[in-house]
């Protein structure tokens, strides 16, 4: 088909140590180019490079690593984490929206942000809503309830 799942965690029926379950686990997982992927780890990182395609990333305790900086366009990107840092990195002539929102992360770019709307909340966190370069192009969204979100080129 068009899918690849892995589940790490899964054990053959009657293995002997049920209640110690957790697995170290990393996998180095080569695709097509311009493949569009959709990304979900629990208490794990994510790093993903050379992937011109849509990205659409979550974790529940871990950071994510986007590096699109080779892509000749930027593609749609979303990256989602609980308790984790994000860290994008994409071409120096990018162009899109930018939407982050956090309970307790800020934001940084080396890219300038031309701001819409910025709000801080009250646990120290921000919800970010504005363009990188002309405006024009992809959304990059990311959330997280605590960390923070570096763009760098």
């Amino acid at each position: 088909g068009s899918s690849v799942s892995i589940d790490a965690n899964t054990r053959a029926e009657g293995w002997r140590d049920r209640n110690n379950n957790v697995v170290e686990t990393d996998f180095e997982i080569k695709v097509p180019y311009g493949t569009a992927l959709e990304l979900d780890t629990f208490s794990g990182k994510l790093d993903v490079r050379g992937v011109p395609a849509a990205i659409d990333a979550h974790t529940f305790s871990g950071s994510i690593e986007i590096d699109v900086a080779s892509a000749s366009q930027l593609p749609e990107l979303t990256a989602e984490t609980f308790s984790g840092n994000i860290a994008a990195r994409v071409p120096a002539s990018a162009s899109g929206r930018v939407r982050f929102d956090s309970f307790s992360g800020g934001v940084r770019s080396d890219l300038p942000i031309s701001m819409t709307s910025r709000r801080n909340r009250w646990g120290g966190g921000q919800d970010v809503d504005g363009s990188i370069g002309t405006g024009s192009g992809p959304t990059l969204r990311f959330k997280t309830f605590s960390g923070d979100l570096r763009i760098t080129k």
